[in-house]
């Protein structure tokens, strides 16, 4: 009787990410060009030296610190990703000294080889005594509040730029949010929410105390231009006390903010996320045991000399079709896997129709997630990801998953 690796396999994709996080390693992201219409930055190519003081180049800084390191680089990812001029992008990178950061600078190095980046040591003896202890320990992190300092920080001829939180991604051009026109002396530009209500706030009483306004006496620091909520879907990692779910609030959406207690990458290592939690999963790009697990398991099977496309495409292809049984086919009808069903793969396909029954039936919501998410995989552009996926589904839909990987076994490659 042959073996039969998948269930080994579909059981690896269950387990491995609990204990992806012991030991991270980030994969390289694809490259990102510009469209036609990009300004030049100066010079025949895009480097540090010719971003770092264009006034044409957009400016995002972010803080880097070891906890949110995975948080960081899917930011950076979907930033590139949706910029039309991705070249023009310059990062400004905050970390503390107390941080790693020659491995913090080869880590962002090796997964965007041609990022124009800079790194920044923030001292933290600058707010040493002025933060109060808050419900949530990652607000107490003086990393937290180098933002106010980036004037400082940053050299003096950037004159703008764009602040991002490590554990957001951007669904649309980050160019749109550096040209909200501050006017002639707001400092920041901010969506507000939470009932803030800041030109309340600086009132006559405010003023009338000695202290307060000779500290702030010629200052614009409470000048604030505003920014459509588009700009900060927030709150997507719950309150801070549990981290729940939480919907999206109604209108546009440009940046999707996990701001709260759960993060996104920590409820899917745990196997407890959240509906929106799959709308960042595309960007990760932490590289879990989960490959070289997986290829050892199937060298047990007989499976050897696998290509990297080959690798990469049959794990692509068992999480389309993961998503097909988990997120899509939980509906009034059972919908069998769609791209990669056929007659001889049919019983892959009652499978995975079955084992989505448990938990019953999806509304319309999670359907269009699940749509998303398996379009994100199918839309891939990268050669290894995108085009071993391709290749893979190719060789499942004409022969059956089964067949192509006994044929695998035997060959070390896809089936033609």
């Amino acid at each position: 009787m042959m073996p039969k690796p998948i269930a080994q396999i579909l059981s690896l994709l269950l387990i491995l990410p609990i204990a992806a996080t012991a030991s991270q390693q980030f994969r390289e992201a694809p490259q990102f060009y510009n469209s036609p219409h990009c300004p030049s930055l100066g010079g025949d190519t895009t480097t540090t030296n010719t971003t770092i003081c264009s006034q044409k180049a957009v400016h995002v800084a972010m803080t880097l610190d070891a906890a949110y390191l995975r948080g960081s680089l899917a930011a950076i990812l979907s930033v590139l990703q949706h910029s039309a001029c991705p070249e023009n992008v310059h990062f400004h990178f905050v970390t503390s000294a107390s941080d790693d950061i020659r491995r913090l600078h080869l880590t962002i190095s090796k997964s965007f080889p041609s990022l124009p980046f800079q790194i920044y040591e923030f001292d933290n003896d600058a707010v040493a005594g002025l933060i109060s202890t808050s419900i949530r320990a990652a607000l107490d992190c003086p990393l937290n509040y180098a933002r106010n300092y980036l004037a400082d920080l940053l050299p003096n001829c950037v004159k703008k730029v764009v602040y991002l939180d490590s554990d957001l991604i951007l669904v649309d051009d980050v160019a749109k949010l550096a040209a909200t026109p501050l006017g002639a002396t707001a400092v920041l530009a901010a969506p507000e929410y939470c009932n803030a209500n800041f030109t309340s706030y600086f009132t006559p009483t405010f003023w009338s105390n000695p202290s307060l306004s000779l500290t702030f006496s010629n200052r614009n620091a409470w000048n604030i231009a505003p920014v459509d909520h588009r700009w900060n879907q927030h709150g997507l990692g719950g309150d801070n006390f549990q981290g729940l779910c939480r919907d999206l609030h109604p209108g546009p959406v440009s940046l999707l903010h996990w701001s709260g207690k759960g993060k996104p990458w920590a409820r899917l290592d745990t196997n407890r996320p959240c509906p929106l939690d799959a709308l960042w999963a595309p960007y990760d790009l932490l590289q879990t045991p989960y490959f070289p697990l997986l290829i050892k398991k199937w060298e047990n099977f007989g499976y050897l000399n696998l290509s990297p496309d080959d690798e990469e495409g049959i794990c692509q292809v068992l999480a389309h079709m993961w998503l097909d049984s988990e997120i899509v086919a939980g509906s009034d009808h059972t919908v069998g896997s769609t791209s990669l069903s056929s007659p001889s793969s049919s019983s892959s396909s009652s499978s995975s129709g079955s084992t989505s029954s448990k938990k019953g039936k999806r509304s319309q919501f999670e359907k269009k997630l699940g749509e998303f998410f398996k379009h994100q995989i199918e839309s891939d552009t990268s050669a290894a990801y995108g085009e071993g996926f391709r290749a893979g589904n190719q060789a499942v839909i004409k022969y059956g998953l089964r067949r192509t990987l006994d044929h695998i076994r035997l060959t070390g490659s896809f089936p033609l």
